[in-house]
């Protein structure tokens, strides 16, 4: 799938192999993406705790 992927789509640096995962650890995954966007957003100004919980109903504790 890697060496079909950089034929087709150009080479991923940060992938070094691709195993399979069931739909819980995936959407864990994603949950732990949103925070990381969200922590991103506060240290750059973009967006504020008060603002992220109004706007997409995430809780910054």
């Amino acid at each position: 799938m890697i060496s079909e992927a950089c034929l087709h789509d150009g080479r991923f640096k940060a992938v070094n192999r691709i195993s399979q995962i069931d739909s819980a650890a995936s959407r864990l995954l994603q949950l732990a993406d949103v925070i990381a966007y969200a922590r991103t957003w506060i240290h750059k100004g973009e967006e504020n705790a008060k603002g992220l919980h109004e706007n997409y109903g995430i809780r910054v504790l």
